[in-house]
């Protein structure tokens, strides 16, 4: 829920060109999607058998793209990684908060790890403090949990045919555009 309104704010963002809101966005979402990937991918020893129940119950295998260490662990030190960045960018060409294609830099380029926040729409790449993630396949792989988790709750508390027939349509997925 939380990352499909934050992806629905990147989307209205990126149509009025808006970076603070896009930025904004795209931060909030993956903050969203590192909930999600912390809570069924754990790393602490007492949470990982929680993780594992919660995977097996929605059928997420181990290689489902969303194990993924860096966005489950993207704000873990968030502090000590900035200043990490910005030490290793210190007389480097750099990009912060810039919309658009990298190669729209021209001779201004910076290498991947020099860029703070970039998002390129013709890619759904999102580059952070030198990591690449592509919003468009998290969105995915969130979207895929959401109907995971509806058709386990179906499941477990079935609806009465009344209350079926009040039921509105489902929403579509938020996806990130262009």
């Amino acid at each position: 829920m939380y990352t499909e309104a934050a992806l629905q704010l990147f989307n209205q963002s990126m149509e009025k060109q808006a970076k603070a809101g896009a930025f904004f966005a795209a931060q909030a979402f993956l903050t969203s999607a590192s909930q999600v990937v912390r809570l069924l991918w754990p790393t602490r020893a007492k949470a990982k058998r929680r993780g594992e129940f919660l995977r097996r119950a929605l059928g997420l295998p181990d290689d489902f793209p969303l194990a993924d260490d860096r966005l489950r662990n993207l704000w873990d030190l968030a502090d000590e990684k900035t200043e990490d960045w910005i030490n290793a960018s210190k007389n480097q060409v750099i990009a912060f908060d810039f919309l658009g294609p990298k190669e729209a830099l021209g001779d201004k380029t910076p290498k991947d790890e020099h860029i703070y926040r970039l998002y390129d729409p013709q890619t759904s790449r999102l580059y952070y403090r030198g990591e690449t993630f592509n919003l468009q396949a998290i969105a995915s792989g969130i979207a895929a949990i959401n109907a995971r988790v509806n058709q386990a709750h179906d499941q477990l508390f079935p609806k009465k045919p009344e209350e079926k027939a009040a039921e509105p349509a489902p929403a579509e997925t938020a996806t990130p555009s262009a």
